[in-house]
């Protein structure tokens, strides 16, 4: 995360933003608010630059079962093309939630 602020103070202009984008499959994985909301304490953000954390939740598809399915017992190089094939046919993960969470202005 902070080589991300970091990067920020390194632009020249009136208005410095930091998107941090998380997607999750899981609901009960690590909220980054609280790391963000620290580092944005840690670094003097207040004021200086907006923080937000863009939360994605991820549900997996049909066709996600149905490759992990598929590829059990496969050696890794089939695994990989099995995967990339089902990629350029369809979804493996469709969006069930988005949300913009201001950390720090």
């Amino acid at each position: 995360m902070i080589h991300r602020v970091a990067s920020l103070c390194f632009l020249n202009s009136a208005r410095r933003v930091l998107v941090y984008q998380h997607h999750r499959l899981d609901a009960h994985v690590l909220d980054f608010s609280v790391p963000l909301r620290q580092l944005a304490d840690a670094v003097g953000a207040q004021g200086r630059i907006e923080i937000w954390l863009h939360v994605i939740d991820l549900q997996r598809t049909k066709t996600y079962s149905e490759v992990e399915q598929s590829i059990k017992g496969l050696p890794p190089s089939d695994v990989a093309l099995r995967i990339r094939s089902a990629i350029l046919r369809n979804k493996l993960f469709e969006v069930k939630r988005e949300e913009f969470r201001k950390i720090c202005s």
